[in-house]
C-alpha cells in the first residue's frame, strides 16, 4: 500500500510539472562557459559573471552615471514640492502631513491635485533633518535610491535564480539598457522624481516577495491548505501586499503592480483551461488542481487589494477631478473624439521615447504636441497604426506562448510595458499630456523583452552548434545534419547573436551619453527651461518658463508675445508683459491695461497662484503708474483716460481690490471732471 500511495505521488508530482506554466519572468540561462547554474567553469576557462556580480556592477553604473547631479539646484517642480513645501520643511506635524497632498495642500480640499504620496513626503522630511535642507542633500539621496533600485530590478526582474548563477548574455544587456536609460533621468536628476524611484523599489520588491510565495507554495509540506498553500507562503505573500501598498503610498502608479504580481497566476490559469480537456483524456483530470487553486486565490487577493485601494481613495478624496489649467492638459477641455485620437497619438511618443530617448524635455504640455483633430492626420497611419498593430502581434504571442508551451515570460513583459503607463493614458483626467518619468516602470518591460530576445537568439546560436557538434559522430544521419543547410543555419544564428550583441552594447553606450548630457540640463531652471524649448518650440509654458529667466527685457518679451500668439489666455505671460509694459524703461500704459484687462478675466488667471501673480502685478506695478498719470498736475485730457482705465480694471472679477466705495469715488472724480 505504502508503495502504491509513494507511485501515486511521484505521479501527481510528474503531473504538476507538466501542467503548470513556469512563473519566472526571464529566459533560460546562456552561460559563457556552456552550462546554466552555480557550476563553475572548469579549469583554463573564465569564470562566469554571475547574476550578484551584474547587479552590483549596474548599481555601480547608476551612480556614475549620475553622480554629476549631486550638486545641482532645485528646478522646476522641485520648489513647489521640496523647498516651499511646510510638510518638508518641519514646520508641520508628521501626523497633519498624512493628511496632506504631495504638494502640502489638504487632499479633501477641491484646490488638491489629489496626488498622495506620504512616504515620498515621509522620505523628503527625512532627509531634510538628516541633510539639511540644502539641495545637495536631495541630489545625493536621490542618486543612492536609484543605485538601490537599480539592484533590486536587475535581480528580481532582469535575472532568475541564484545569485551566484552564471548570467545571461540577454540580461547583461538588458541591465546596461536600463540603468543607462535617459528617460530616467527626470525621476533621478529632479528631487521630485523620487517618487518613481521609491514607488520602484517597492514594486520590485512585491515581485521578489510573491515569486517566494509561489516557489513554497509549488512544493507544499503535506497537510497545507489547498487553497492558500503553506504558512511561508502566506506569510511571503502579506510581504507582497505590504510592499505594493508602499509602492502605491510613494507613487500612485504603484497599484499597477498588481497586475504585474498576478501575470505568472493568470498565465497559468489561462494554460489549465486550454489544457483541461488534454487533461481528463489522458486520465490526469485532476492533476494540477490545487496549484491552480492557489494561483485563483492569489489573483483574486490582488484584485481585491487594487478594488479596496481605489475605494479608499475616493472615500478619503472625494470623487472631484483635480483642478488644471488648459495650458498643462488640454485633453481635459477639447472635443472627446480629438481627446481619443491625440490619446493614441501619445502612445507612439511613449513608444519613441521608449526605445529612442535623443529628444527630450521637462515639459510636453501645450503646444509641444499638436493635437490630431480628424481621422485624416497622417500621424495616425504613419505612427499609430504600425503600433497598435505591433503590440496586437506582440499580445497574439505572448498568449500563444503560454497556451501552447507554458511560457509567461513574455506576458510579464508586456504586463510591465502596459499597465504602469494605463494611469498616464488619459483614461482618467491628468494634469499633465505626458511625462518622461511615468515610463520609469514601463521601461523595464522593455529591456525584459530585449533580455528575452537576446537570451532567444543566444540558445538558439547554443542549440546549433550542440547539434553540429552530435552530427560529426552519429552517422550517414548526422552527415545529413552538418550539411550545407546546417552550416547556413549556423552562420545565420550566429550573425544574428553577433548583430544582437552589438547593437545592445552600441545602444547602451549611447544611453550612458545622452543620460550624462541630459544630466547638465537639469542642474538649474535656466538651462533646463532654455533645453525644453529648444526641444518643442511652441510649447507655452517653455517659452514663459524661458522668458522668465531671461535677463534681456526685449528677449523675454518677444517670448512671452509667441506665447499669446499660441495661447492668448496664459495667465503669467500676460500679468508679466502687464509687468514690463508699467516698467519704467518700457513705460507704455495703455498696452500694460489691455494686457491686464486681458489677464484678468477668470479664462485666465482663475486658478490660485495666477490670480496672486497677477494681483502682484496690479498692486505693485500698474495701478502705481496710473494713479501718478492721473495727479491733478496732469494735463486733462490725460487724467480722464488713466480714471477711465481705473475704474475698468476695478471691475476685472480676478482683482481682489475690487472694491464698492473706491469705484464709487474713482467715478465720481472721472464724472466731476467732465470726463466723457
Amino acid at each position: 500500500m505504502r508503495e502504491r500511495k509513494g507511485a501515486k505521488g511521484a505521479k501527481g508530482a510528474r503531473a504538476h510539472q507538466e501542467s503548470q506554466p513556469s512563473t519566472t519572468t526571464t529566459a533560460d540561462k546562456v552561460t559563457f562557459n556552456g552550462g546554466p547554474g552555480r557550476s563553475t567553469a572548469p579549469e583554463g576557462q573564465a569564470v562566469p559573471v554571475t547574476n550578484q556580480g551584474v547587479a552590483v556592477g549596474a548599481a555601480v553604473l547608476a551612480i556614475a552615471l549620475y553622480c554629476n547631479t549631486v550638486n545641482h539646484d532645485f528646478t522646476f517642480d522641485d520648489l513647489a514640492a521640496v523647498q516651499n513645501n511646510r510638510d518638508v520643511n518641519w514646520t508641520t506635524p508628521v501626523l497633519s502631513t498624512l493628511g496632506h497632498d504631495f504638494w502640502g495642500e489638504d487632499v479633501t480640499l477641491s484646490t488638491s491635485h489629489k496626488s498622495y504620496r506620504p512616504l515620498t513626503t515621509q522620505s523628503f522630511r527625512f532627509n531634510s533633518w538628516v541633510g539639511g535642507r540644502t539641495p545637495q542633500s536631495f541630489h545625493l539621496g536621490n542618486v543612492v535610491l536609484y543605485a538601490l533600485c537599480v539592484y533590486v530590478a536587475t535581480r528580481v526582474v532582469l535575472s532568475s535564480g541564484d545569485g551566484m548563477a552564471p548570467a545571461s548574455v540577454g540580461g547583461l544587456v538588458a541591465t546596461a539598457w536600463w540603468t543607462a536609460h535617459p528617460v530616467h533621468t527626470e525621476a533621478v536628476a529632479s528631487i521630485v522624481g523620487r517618487s518613481e524611484i521609491l514607488c520602484g523599489i517597492f514594486a520590485f520588491a512585491a515581485v521578489a516577495a510573491v515569486q517566494r510565495a509561489v516557489t513554497v507554495s509549488d512544493v507544499a509540506a503535506a497537510g497545507a491548505s489547498v487553497w492558500i498553500g503553506p504558512a511561508r507562503a502566506q506569510a511571503a505573500y502579506l510581504a507582497a501586499a505590504v510592499m505594493i501598498l508602499c509602492a502605491t503610498l510613494s507613487k500612485e502608479t504603484g497599484i499597477t503592480i498588481t497586475v504585474v504580481c498576478a501575470a505568472p497566476d493568470v498565465c497559468l490559469l489561462m494554460h489549465a483551461a486550454w489544457a483541461r480537456v488534454g487533461r481528463m483524456e489522458h486520465g490526469r483530470r485532476h492533476a494540477g488542481l490545487p496549484y491552480v487553486q492557489r494561483s485563483a486565490v492569489r489573483v483574486v487577493a490582488l484584485a481585491a487589494l487594487a478594488i479596496g485601494y481605489i475605494i479608499a481613495r475616493r472615500a478619503l478624496m472625494g470623487v472631484d477631478t483635480p483642478l488644471g489649467r488648459f495650458e498643462d492638459n488640454p485633453l481635459r477641455f477639447i472635443a472627446p473624439d480629438q481627446r481619443v485620437l491625440t490619446a493614441l497619438y501619445l502612445a507612439t511618443e511613449n513608444a519613441r521615447l521608449l526605445v529612442w530617448p535623443w529628444v527630450l524635455s521637462c515639459d510636453y504640455s501645450f503646444d509641444a504636441i499638436p493635437f490630431v483633430k480628424t481621422t485624416n492626420d497622417p500621424r495616425l497611419y504613419s505612427a499609430v497604426l504600425p503600433l497598435f498593430a505591433g503590440l496586437l502581434g506582440m499580445s497574439v504571442f505572448a498568449v500563444w506562448r503560454v497556451v501552447a508551451h507554458r511560457d509567461p515570460k513574455v506576458v510579464v513583459a508586456l504586463s510591465w510595458v502596459v499597465f504602469p503607463l494605463l494611469p498616464s493614458s488619459h483614461i482618467v483626467d491628468l494634469g499633465l499630456v505626458l511625462a518622461e518619468r511615468t515610463l520609469f516602470l514601463p521601461s523595464v518591460g522593455v529591456a525584459l523583452l530585449l533580455k528575452l530576445s537576446i537570451d532567444r537568439i543566444a540558445t538558439a546560436t547554443a542549440s546549433v552548434e550542440g547539434v553540429g557538434s552530435a552530427a560529426s559522430t552519429s552517422g550517414s544521419r548526422a552527415s545529413a545534419l552538418s550539411g550545407p543547410n546546417q552550416l547556413r543555419r549556423r552562420a545565420t544564428m550566429t550573425i544574428l547573436g553577433v548583430l544582437a550583441l552589438l547593437g545592445g552594447g552600441a545602444l547602451s553606450s549611447a544611453f550612458c551619453y545622452r543620460t550624462v548630457v541630459r544630466n547638465r540640463d537639469w542642474s538649474n531652471n535656466t538651462m533646463l527651461f532654455r533645453a525644453g524649448h529648444e526641444a518643442y518650440p511652441n510649447s507655452v509654458k517653455m517659452l514663459y518658463s524661458r522668458g522668465s529667466g531671461e535677463a534681456n527685457g526685449e528677449h523675454a518679451q518677444a517670448l512671452y508675445k509667441r506665447a499669446l500668439e499660441i495661447y492668448p489666455f496664459h495667465c503669467y505671460c500676460l500679468s508679466s508683459m502687464t509687468a514690463y509694459m508699467s516698467h519704467p524703461y518700457y513705460k507704455d500704459v495703455d498696452a500694460a491695461v489691455a494686457y491686464a484687462q486681458q489677464a484678468g478675466v477668470p479664462a485666465a488667471c482663475y486658478y490660485r497662484r495666477g490670480k496672486a501673480y497677477f494681483n502682484q502685478i496690479m498692486d505693485q506695478n500698474l495701478v502705481p503708474l496710473i494713479e501718478a498719470e492721473a495727479t491733478e498736475d496732469a494735463p486733462f485730457q490725460q487724467r480722464c483716460k488713466r480714471l477711465g482705465q481705473l475704474e475698468g480694471l476695478h471691475g476685472l472679477p480676478m482683482w481682489d481690490r475690487r472694491d464698492a466705495e473706491i469705484a464709487g469715488r474713482l467715478q465720481r472724480q472721472w464724472q466731476g471732471l467732465g470726463c466723457k
